[in-house]
């Protein structure tokens, strides 16, 4: 073994097996980024056709907002968003590649004390048990997490 390598040190081999890995290496990188830039650009697309009036969206920007127009132009689809609420309408026109994705987070409500009131569970969504824990939760601790909460919630009414 020793003399293979002697030999292939006296013809130059070895010199160019670090740069040819390197070489390799290189490439690889570039091969996989290409594939998962594929996967990630047709998972959009999909996204973007099968977006519909009436959906809920967000933008790159950060707007939300709902579907009320889509149209068909020469630089491609425009959406005309509604954001705001019922008494503050705006209306937004962009193009749909500047759509994140759709925005299926839903309101919740909260009580007098700031605690986050139950709402009705859509029927696809399956509800698991959670197992009880070894360790105790202390209720000092989550007093005070309700009063930090509540705090928070009444400061928030307040600058409203």
């Amino acid at each position: 073994m020793k003399f293979l390598l002697e030999e292939a040190a006296s013809t130059g081999i070895t010199s160019w097996i670090l740069p040819a890995v390197l070489l390799v290496l290189v490439i690889g990188i570039f091969v996989l980024n290409y594939f998962r830039s594929k996967k990630t650009r047709e998972e959009m697309k999909n996204v973007i056709n099968n977006i519909k009036v009436g959906d809920k969206v967000k933008t790159y920007s950060g707007f939300y907002g709902k579907i009320v127009e889509i149209t068909e132009t020469t630089d491609g689809k425009v959406a005309t968003i509604q954001t705001g609420d019922d008494k503050h309408k705006s209306y937004i026109s962009i193009d749909m590649n500047a759509i994140y994705g759709v925005d299926n987070k839903e309101p919740i409500t909260l009580d007098a004390d700031g605690n986050i009131i139950e709402t009705e569970k859509k029927d696809d969504v399956v509800e698991t048990k959670q197992e009880p824990t070894a360790v105790e939760e202390k209720p000092e601790l989550e007093k005070k997490v309700k009063t930090e909460t509540k705090k928070k919630t009444n400061k928030a009414k307040k600058e409203n």
